[in-house]
């Protein structure tokens, strides 16, 4: 079934995370049914969360070497842990006092951890996650983190500011020149010096800025007058419910392949120069307008090699050839959750 509106039974995604290893093995958090497992891609889902007192989940992560390792943000800055692939959870340490947007672990040195808590701001760990550290004193608010590709020295973090660390994350450096509104990053191997920032305006699109110098300077692209934000494919009208929807995701292996999502998802295979609508939740709308049907409400997007995830209040879907727009552009790999 293909749902055109909200209604009971169909999950809110707030995190996913995949195995390094092996695409098939995925853990995805619904902000109020806990953290559920797939180990054969999504044909079958296992709740891991039933019989444990916290089942609120605003993020995942799966350890980067130890595939049965799991981390789940929560409320008031709380993290989870559990380390027999979520048959049992322990708290860790916590990130400030409120939702824990992102969990991120440092692929080198995995005791190397940063968490953003959304009205919190920006925490590193060194210990595993037992203890948390701001780092980013006057940032405010917590939203998205991302090493620049291939160099774990080399952090990337947002809440309102932007803000770039060269050694680690131990300090970071404010990039100046944005408006107020909430940022997410993009990043690609193809291209490790190339940064992407997508910015609200309150709920709606605000700006979108790239960088080639690792986030040293950005330069913003035209897209006055447009909002990429709401229901409308056109992409015009106003509305948008930033930064509950919104993301920003880049092709690994070509960095001029941008994804961005609000209530609906979008392309650029132009640098960020263009975009067009990828989807929509009407279903005989996508199939009319050739593009892929896709729950509303895209509060994640994230590339596994060469094919695009995105968490929904509609589920979790997949896109495994983003370069050919078609109605079935999107795959919907939520039943059973």
């Amino acid at each position: 079934s293909a749902p055109t509106s909200w209604n009971p039974g169909v999950g809110r995604i707030t995190g996913i995370a995949i195995d390094p290893a092996n695409e098939d093995h995925i853990i995805i958090g619904a902000n109020t049914g806990g953290v559920w497992r797939t180990v054969d891609g999504g044909q079958n889902w296992l709740p891991l969360g039933d019989t444990f007192t916290n089942l609120t989940v605003y993020s995942v992560a799966m350890h980067p070497t130890n595939s049965n390792t799991y981390y789940f943000g929560s409320g008031n800055g709380l993290i989870f842990e559990s380390t027999d692939a979520g048959a049992t959870w322990s708290p860790k340490g916590s990130a400030g006092n409120d939702y824990v947007n992102k969990i991120v672990i440092n692929p080198t040195n995995t005791d190397m951890m940063f968490a953003t808590s959304d009205y919190s701001g920006i925490y590193r760990s060194v210990d595993a996650g037992n203890s948390w550290t701001k780092v980013v004193a006057s940032e405010s608010y917590g939203y998205d983190i991302e090493f620049k590709p291939n160099d774990v020295s080399t952090v990337y973090v947002t809440g309102t500011g932007f803000h770039k660390s060269t050694d680690g994350g131990a300090t970071f450096t404010t990039i100046p020149g944005f408006n107020g509104g909430v940022k997410m990053i993009g990043v690609s191997e193809d291209d490790p010096d190339r940064v992407y920032l997508l910015e609200a305006n309150g709920g709606s699109f605000g700006a979108f800025y790239v960088s080639t110098d690792s986030g040293s300077s950005f330069t913003e692209l035209n897209h006055s007058g447009r909002n990429y934000f709401g229901y409308d494919t056109n992409g015009f009208e106003s509305g948008g419910q930033a930064p509950r929807d919104m993301d920003v995701a880049v092709n690994p292996s070509n960095a001029d392949e941008v994804h961005i999502a609000g209530v609906l998802t979008w392309r650029s295979l132009n640098g960020g120069v263009d975009f067009t609508c990828t989807s929509d939740w009407i279903p005989n709308a996508a199939a009319n307008a050739n593009i892929g049907y896709c729950h509303a409400d895209v509060d994640l997007l994230m590339f596994y090699g060469e094919t695009l995830y995105t968490g929904t209040d509609g589920g979790i879907f997949k896109a495994e050839n983003t370069t050919n727009l078609t109605a079935n552009y999107y795959e919907d790999i939520t039943t059973g959750i």
